[in-house]
């Protein structure tokens, strides 16, 4: 929408909302019933949602295209394999490694102490 578009769209609306105006100063809230001001209250509130809902949903659309992102965000990602620990470390015996990524610490402590990683490999069995 081009800003002219805009600035036509807000000047459109500038009676409408001087009438609204005038109507809402009409009402009285302070004789209205609590239940009648609940009621109001939810009202306007479901109306805001929905409305923040509808330019939340325009806004991430827009965002979505802007940078080239699909537009679709039920997209289902494969699920990871379960990746079983192959080496154990001695003490604490909880310190497990899978062999992938980066070594942790106790390995590279017991490889530096002279161990290779068969000692403490985890015999499937």
């Amino acid at each position: 929408m081009s800003r002219e578009a805009r600035q036509e769209d807000l000047n459109n609306l500038k009676p409408i909302l001087a009438t609204a105006r005038q109507e809402i100063k009409k009402v009285d809230l302070k004789s209205i019933s609590t239940d009648e001001l609940w009621a109001l209250h939810e009202e306007i509130t479901s109306i805001l949602s929905a409305k923040m809902r509808a330019k939340k949903a325009k806004l991430e659309k827009r965002l979505n295209k802007l940078e080239g992102k699909p537009l679709d965000r039920t997209r289902q990602y494969r699920p990871y394999r379960i990746v079983h620990p192959k080496f154990r470390n001695a003490e604490p015996p909880h310190q497990t490694w899978s062999g992938r990524g980066k070594q942790p610490h106790w390995m590279r402590d017991l490889l530096a102490r002279g161990q290779s990683m068969e000692d403490v490999r985890i015999t499937s069995g």
